[in-house]
This record gives C-alpha cells, sequence and structure tokens, in this order.
C-alpha cells in the first residue's frame, strides 16, 4: 500500500497493495475548502414582534389613541360608563376592528363607540353597538374613511362624518333611538357614501342618509318608520345615483328623496313611502327614476328649473308629476298610469305632449297609459 499527498488543493494519489498479482490504483483529486476558523458569532434570523405585527393592539376600553400609527382590536370589548370606547387625539390613524364588537356599557351615558376630532383617520371591519350616543361621532374631522363597519342601536346618528369623507359598505341599523332629527349616515361637504343600507329609522324627522355637496350611490334604505322623515336628503349640488329608497313607512310624509337645489337624482328605484318619492328644489335634473305605490306624489318639483326625463311613475297616491308652478320645469319623455291624482301636470310649453303609445309621434312625448 502507497499514499502520496501533495500540498493543499493539489491532488492527492493513495495506492493499494496487489490484489490477485495486480496493481490497484485509486487517484482521488482534492482541493481547499477554505480555512477552518468560524466567522464569527450567528446573526439572528427571526423577525421581531414589531416586524410581524407592526400595530398597536387594543384590548380593553377606554382606549386613547395619542400616536399616528395602525392600532387593532383584539377581541370583542365593552366600554366604561362615562367614556367614549375609542379616542383619537392625533391625525393619521387607522382603526381595524378586526371583525369584533365595540358595545356600550349597559349603564352608559354620553358615550361614543369612537370618537374623533382630528382628520385622516380610516375605520374598518367591525359593530359598533348600543352606545348612548354614536357609532362614530367624527363630525368635525375632515378626510374619514370607514369601510365594512356596522353601526346598530346606538343612541344618536349611526355614522357622523365631516367634510371629504368615504364611507363604504357599512349598514346603520336602529340608530337614534326612536329620538327625533338623528341620521342613519350623516357627511359634511365633498363626501362620497356608497354600498350602504340604513334601516329602522324610527324617530320623527330622521333621515337615513343626510349628505351635503356630496355622492350617493348605491344605498339601500328600507324597513324606517320615521314620521316627516326622509330616505336620502341631499343639500345642494348631490348626485344620487342607482338607490333604492322603498318600504318605509312613517305615520306621514315619509319622502323617499329630498334633494335641494341643483342636485342629480338617477336611475333610483323609490317605492312604497308613506309620503311624496322625490322631492325636487330648484334646478335638479330628476333622470330615468322610478316611482311607484308612494303614499304622495311620485315626483315632486319645489322650485323652477329642472328637467324631469325619463321617469317611470306608476300607483302613487297623489300626482305622478307635480309642478312647483306651471312653465317652470321641462317634463319630456316620461310614463305614467295609475296615480290616483293624476298622471301628468297640465300641458305647457316645457311640458312634452302627453300621448299614448299607440298615438304618440313625438320624441318629446310623456306617456300615459
Amino acid at each position: 500500500m502507497h499514499a502520496a499527498f501533495v500540498g493543499e488543493g493539489k491532488l492527492v494519489r493513495v495506492v493499494f497493495g496487489l490484489i490477485g498479482g495486480g496493481t490497484l490504483l485509486i487517484s482521488v483529486s482534492l482541493f481547499a475548502q477554505g480555512g477552518l476558523a468560524p466567522p464569527g458569532a450567528p446573526a439572528p434570523t427571526m423577525k421581531t414582534l414589531q416586524q410581524i405585527e407592526p400595530r398597536t393592539p387594543i384590548s380593553s376600553l377606554p382606549f386613547n389613541i395619542l400616536t399616528s400609527g395602525s392600532y387593532y382590536v383584539t377581541t370583542n370589548l365593552t366600554g366604561v360608563s362615562g367614556s367614549d370606547g375609542i379616542t383619537v387625539f392625533v391625525s393619521g390613524v387607522t382603526i381595524d376592528l378586526g371583525g369584533f364588537s365595540l358595545t356600550g356599557a349597559t349603564n352608559g351615558s354620553s358615550e361614543n363607540a369612537i370618537d374623533c376630532t382630528f382628520s385622516n383617520v380610516v375605520v374598518m371591519h367591525g359593530i359598533l353597538k348600543n352606545w348612548t350616543l354614536s357609532g362614530i361621532e367624527a363630525g368635525s374631522a375632515n378626510f374619514i374613511r370607514v369601510q365594512d363597519v356596522i353601526a346598530s342601536g346606538n343612541g344618536a346618528t349611526g355614522f357622523r362624518l365631516g367634510s371629504y369623507a368615504i364611507l363604504e359598505h357599512c349598514t346603520a341599523h336602529h340608530n337614534g333611538a326612536n329620538a327625533s332629527a338623528q341620521h342613519g349616515i350623516q357627511a359634511a361637504d365633498g363626501s362620497i357614501v356608497r354600498d350602504c343600507i340604513v334601516t329602522a329609522q324610527n324617530g320623527s324627522s330622521s333621515d337615513g342618509i343626510s349628505a351635503s355637496r356630496s355622492i350617493i350611490q348605491n344605498c339601500t334604505i328600507t324597513g324606517n318608520k320615521s314620521t316627516n322623515g326622509v330616505g336620502i336628503a341631499a343639500s345642494a349640488q348631490s348626485i344620487i345615483e342607482n338607490c333604492v329608497i322603498a318600504g318605509n313607512s312613517g305615520a306621514t310624509n315619509y319622502v323617499g328623496i329630498f334633494a335641494n337645489i341643483g342636485c342629480s337624482i338617477k336611475g333610483c328605484i323609490i317605492s312604497q313611502n308613506s309620503g311624496d318619492g322625490i322631492q325636487a328644489s330648484a334646478n335638479c335634473s330628476v333622470l330615468e327614476n322610478t316611482c311607484s305605490s308612494n303614499g304622495g306624489d311620485g315626483i315632486h318639483t319645489l322650485g323652477s328649473g329642472c328637467r324631469i326625463d325619463g321617469n317611470h311613475l306608476t300607483g302613487n297616491s297623489g300626482r305622478g308629476i307635480r309642478l312647483f308652478s306651471s312653465n317652470t320645469s321641462i317634463v319630456i319623455r316620461n310614463t305614467a298610469t295609475g296615480n290616483i291624482g293624476g298622471d301628468f301636470p297640465a300641458v305647457g310649453s316645457n311640458i312634452g305632449p302627453v300621448q299614448t303609445p299607440s298615438t304618440g309621434a313625438s320624441p318629446w312625448a310623456n306617456f300615459t297609459f
């Protein structure tokens, strides 16, 4: 047997003895693998808790937010009498309710689930119920965003938001505790309310949604019993589109939509409310809506300069269309039938001819059948 080793990283030859009179030669090439000394202590490979969950937990109420950042609720929480649930004292905050509920104290007085006077705040994913005041009170805060939140059984307005708010995919149920002049949802100038539901808003003169210079889209207002209430109350220069306001049976005069000066109402279904379907003030566009079986008029203008175009009006207890005064608005291409007070206003210079479908020839005709 013979072995030969030649320097680090060079050929190493090992020769073993004879087998059966011959010679067995095995050659192995080995190369240097570097020094054997360790490079130093190993670096940490695990992430910190803050890296994994870079948010602050909320695990009890009341809770005050004093630092901008992201917060999350860890479980269902119940408030303490005399204190708001979560109070935001700083801008730039996100609150993730995590699908949990914030519930007001059973003996509470004058508390909101979330109270905020600072701007740029997001609240999402949870339930705010049984507080003596509002689910969210942020009427003096701007740029608030609320997503996927239910406000239920609160003593005042469900959601009260300041200017330039966005509220979407939210539900307001039986807020106001039957008190007067409350709202399911209230938002100030420049806001967007979309894909929301308001129901069981029962206090007198209460609104489902109240907004000004805002966009309200794809919302459902139903099952409210407010005497002299309004499904959607829009202040000047608002857009209301593709909403359903139906089955609101206040003892008297539950108006489906009230639109102030210069609003646009389009593509809505307003049905079986105890008052007028739509009340529109001056310079409004009322286009392609269906108003049926309301306790008052289908469409009632409260000012001049409106365009009433392409609506369908059936079975209302008042008129299909009632104008503020004759020849002060344009009325064209509407269809109407079975309205107890009459289908259309008296013919005037701004009103398309009223015809039956079989005799109609004018492209501006209003049809009765």
